[in-house]
Order: structure tokens, then C-alpha cells, then sequence
């Protein structure tokens, strides 16, 4: 009874961080788009975002995190000798992923050093994806990022000397046949468009080799590091809205916008949180290749919304390269974790 219990609570973890892990990527793509659409102030918006991310992660570090242990620890002495391991442990199922979550070494002024170049390239990243979500579909944005990929392996290769295996190799030229194929079908393209979400890819892609120098060479842990590039880029963005007299019709605008339309602004600051956790949680109990899988699977489901919700218009040719494109990205991340394991 205890085993089949314990199962149970297994199914129940991995149904509810992968239904969150889903809804929070395709919420914030979905509803970035929407409210970009109605509000055309990117800066306001990744202020709101990244100011929700910083209270959460400073907030859970401080106050959630000492709650659930504190509260893990009375369960754990309230529970009987002879309970089994569905009883102390899953009391609060939850108190270990948090804790690890939520965890941060101690400030230190060398980490601000690292983090000063980051956080421009992380912020130019969400502000040019933000302005490419308004000119291109949102299909075209999900082939870019798989580009994306491509490029940083490329880096990875002449930066880090990363060596790569055939079937990881097979699978990024598959990449680029896949966008290739989609981009030359594209029948929402616009100059325009294109450079935006071209300069989103080239900012993924500093960010990502910039990120690994920076997570090598300090010691602080993952959440500490997005902890300090949201506290830094939202200094930034206050200074640059207040210096260019931002306020003013920002907020104004902000009125006008339809209460659904605020409700999505609001929306995002949260999904932008859960998607961490969702992410960070998987991890924890399920193999990276079945993550994999559902991060792909979530982008197909963020195109298919998309169709419906913005009336995109996308061609059967298209549909193919956007298909092969996925399922190359899909394939090297597979391939990569193989390599790992392959590795040791």
C-alpha cells in the first residue's frame, strides 16, 4: 500500500509540473504577443516582469523556503516510526525541490562584476523578442530560436573546444534545412520582422556563451545569477524610462488598455515566475530526455494557439520546415544528453 501510494504521488508531481511547465511557456509566448500588441511599451512590461521575478525568488529564498522546512521537520517528527515513505517524506513533497529552488549563496561584490555585461545582453535579448513578437508570427520566432541553437554549438565549438558527435552534428544540419525550408515559405515575412528576430537570435546566442563564462567562473548558483541579472536589468530599465520622460505616456497608455488586456500584463509576471520552478522542478524526477520532449512538444502547442488566436497564416510548406526545424532541435537536444551519459 505504501509503495503503490508513493506512486501515486509520483504520477500526481510529474502531471502537475508538466501541465505547469506547458501552460506557463505557451501563456507567456501567447500573452506577451497579445499585450505587446495593445501596449507598446516593452521596457514597462519586462520592468513589471522582471521586478515579480526578483520578489519571488528574494521572497522564497527568505521566507518560503524556512516555512516548508520548518514545516517538513514537525511532520517528520509527528510521523510514526513505521510509516513508510508515503507518509514524513510526502507530507510536504514540495519542501526539498523548494529549497533547492530557492537557493542562494551569500551577495558578494565580484558577482555583480560577472553579471554587469550579462544582463545587457539578457535584456536586449527579451527587448528585441519582445519587438519581433509584434512584426512576426509566432512560429517564425520558435524557428529562430532553434537557429539559435545551431549558432551556439557553433560557439561552443571555437570558444569552449566542445566537441560534438555525429548524430549531434546530423541534427543541427537538420535545423537548417528545417528553417531554410520554413523561412522560404513564409508568407507573414516582413524586412522588418525579420531583422527584429534576427537580432533576438544573435542576443540569444551572446547571452547563452556569456552565461556559461559567467556560471564557470562565479560561485553562485543558478537562481543567484538570474536573481542579480533581474535586480541589475530592472535598475537599467527604470533609469532609461525615467531619463527619456517614459512615465508619462506609458501609464497613460496603460489605462487604455482593455481589461483583459491588463489581466495578460499582470499574467505574465506570474507565468514568468512558474516556468522556473516548473523547469527546475522536472528536473528533479523526470530524465532530461522526457523534458526534451515536452519543451518541443510546448513550442508545437504555442504554434498551433497561435493559429488560432492571431489568425496566422501558414502554408503547407512552411508547416513541414517548421516541423523538420522542431524535430532537429528535438533530436540534438537528445542526441547532446546522450553524449553526457555516453560521457560519464
Amino acid at each position: 500500500n505504501h509503495n503503490m501510494a508513493f506512486t501515486a504521488i509520483s504520477h500526481t508531481k510529474s502531471i502537475f509540473f508538466y501541465t505547469l511547465y506547458a501552460l506557463s511557456s505557451v501563456c507567456m509566448t501567447i500573452f506577451n504577443k497579445k499585450v505587446m500588441q495593445e501596449y507598446s511599451y516593452p521596457r514597462i512590461l519586462l520592468i513589471a516582469q522582471n521586478i515579480a521575478s526578483v520578489l519571488f525568488l528574494y521572497g522564497g529564498s527568505k521566507f518560503v523556503v524556512p516555512y516548508f522546512l520548518a514545516k517538513g521537520t514537525d511532520n517528520e517528527k509527528k510521523a510514526p516510526l513505521d510509516a513508510g515513505p508515503s507518509s514524513s517524506a510526502d507530507a510536504t513533497p514540495f519542501a526539498e525541490i523548494l529549497s533547492e529552488y530557492f537557493h542562494m549563496k551569500p551577495f558578494a561584490l565580484e558577482h555583480l562584476y560577472y553579471c554587469i555585461p550579462i544582463t545587457f545582453t539578457f535584456l536586449f535579448m527579451l527587448l528585441s523578442s519582445l519587438r519581433a513578437l509584434t512584426l512576426v508570427s509566432v512560429a517564425t520566432v520558435v524557428v529562430f530560436r532553434n537557429v539559435a541553437t545551431l549558432f551556439v554549438a557553433v560557439g561552443d565549438y571555437f570558444l569552449f573546444e566542445k566537441k560534438f558527435v555525429k548524430t549531434q552534428i546530423v541534427a543541427l544540419l537538420i535545423i537548417a534545412v528545417g528553417a531554410l525550408v520554413y523561412a522560404y515559405n513564409d508568407m507573414e515575412a516582413t524586412m522588418e520582422g525579420y531583422i527584429w528576430v534576427t537580432l533576438n537570435t544573435f542576443a540569444v546566442i551572446l547571452n547563452s556563451l556569456i552565461e556559461k563564462y559567467v556560471t564557470v567562473n562565479i560561485n553562485q548558483t543558478a537562481v543567484g545569477i538570474s536573481c542579480y541579472q533581474n535586480t541589475l536589468g530592472t535598475i537599467v530599465l527604470l533609469l532609461f524610462v525615467t531619463f527619456t520622460n517614459g512615465w508619462g505616456t506609458s501609464i497613460e497608455d496603460f489605462s487604455k488598455i482593455t481589461p483583459s488586456g491588463q489581466f495578460m500584463f499582470l499574467l505574465t509576471c506570474v507565468f514568468g515566475t512558474t516556468i522556473g520552478i516548473a523547469y527546475f522542478s522536472l528536473n528533479k524526477f523526470e530524465s532530461p530526455t522526457s523534458i526534451t520532449v515536452a519543451g518541443n512538444m510546448n513550442k508545437f502547442v504555442s504554434v498551433v494557439v497561435s493559429y488560432f488566436v492571431f489568425s496566422t497564416i501558414i502554408t503547407l510548406q512552411s508547416s513541414i520546415g517548421l516541423i523538420i526545424c522542431i524535430s532537429g532541435g528535438m533530436y540534438y537536444s537528445i542526441a547532446s544528453i546522450q553524449a553526457r551519459e555516453a560521457q560519464g
